[in-house]
């Protein structure tokens, strides 16, 4: 085995896999071009999707207290529509509703003992829409509870930290770059590894099956070289060719997210 034919086969098949039009499309159109296409589409997409969301109303059917303290509450949340049904279970199975709130009996007659009411809210976590209705419906309940527990504690003398000893604040002291950072960290190896494994399927294809249909793969045969250099050659080939795609692909992936942050 001799370096020098190794060489010599590695820019013979570097230079006809370059000059093959597919394979450029596969190695630049592909990274240069799909992915940041892909990229925009779906984040743009994302985004009208979530401001349609948003603007959506809730849909909510009231169980056990339809007329009562929980449903005057319920109706004062912004974005939140209740809605009359017989069958709120199979409504919130085909989509006609996005929440169930299950009071349970004497809600009023519970408050003014001082008691604690139960709400159960039911949701299907596999909508969009729903999940957006259980978070208004969670985050404004929470508020009302949060005043009636301050109003009941002002009328018996204490202060509202009688009933909240410890206060845990969360501070987060990583900046955008750093989470931005540790985020790509996570993803990027998996990515590069499947661009890497793109990049060399199409060249390792064309320069072993691809030759022998073409007939040059006979050619290399009947010159005095060694099936192990002719295979060094090609795997050092397909090994540049694959780093070569990755590089291109990180590149335009960096470049678009950038632009996508930037416009943030």
């Amino acid at each position: 085995m001799t370096t020098r034919t190794i060489i010599t086969i590695f820019f013979k098949d570097m230079r006809d896999t370059l000059r093959d039009r597919r394979t450029l499309v596969a190695m630049l159109g592909v990274p240069i071009i799909l992915y940041p296409l892909l990229f925009i589409v779906a984040s743009q997409t994302a985004i009208i999707q979530s401001e349609r969301i948003e603007q959506m109303p809730s849909r909510v059917a009231i169980i056990g207290d339809t007329a009562g303290i929980v449903a005057h509450w319920i109706k004062a949340i912004p974005k939140v529509t209740i809605v009359d049904t017989d069958q709120p279970d199979s409504d919130l199975v085909a989509g006609r509703l996005d929440a169930i709130v299950k009071v349970g009996p004497g809600a009023r007659a519970m408050l003014e003992e001082g008691g604690s009411v139960a709400i159960a809210i039911e949701y299907d976590a596999a909508e969009t829409t729903s999940n957006t209705a259980v978070t208004r419906l969670t985050e404004e309940l929470n508020k009302l509870a949060m005043d009636i527990r301050k109003d009941r504690l002002e009328r018996a003398g204490l202060d509202l930290d009688y009933a909240e000893p410890i206060d845990i604040m969360k501070e987060n002291v990583a900046t955008r770059g750093k989470i931005t950072g540790s985020i790509l960290g996570a993803i990027l190896p998996l990515i590069m590894v499947l661009m890497v494994g793109v990049g060399a399927f199409y060249p390792a294809i064309d320069l072993t099956a691809g030759e022998k249909e073409r007939g040059t793969f006979e050619t290399l045969l009947s010159t005095p070289t060694t099936k192990f250099e002719i295979l060094c050659g090609k795997f050092f080939t397909v090994f540049a060719l694959s780093m070569l795609t990755g590089v291109l692909n990180l590149a335009s992936m960096m470049i678009t997210l950038i632009i996508q942050l930037a416009h943030l």
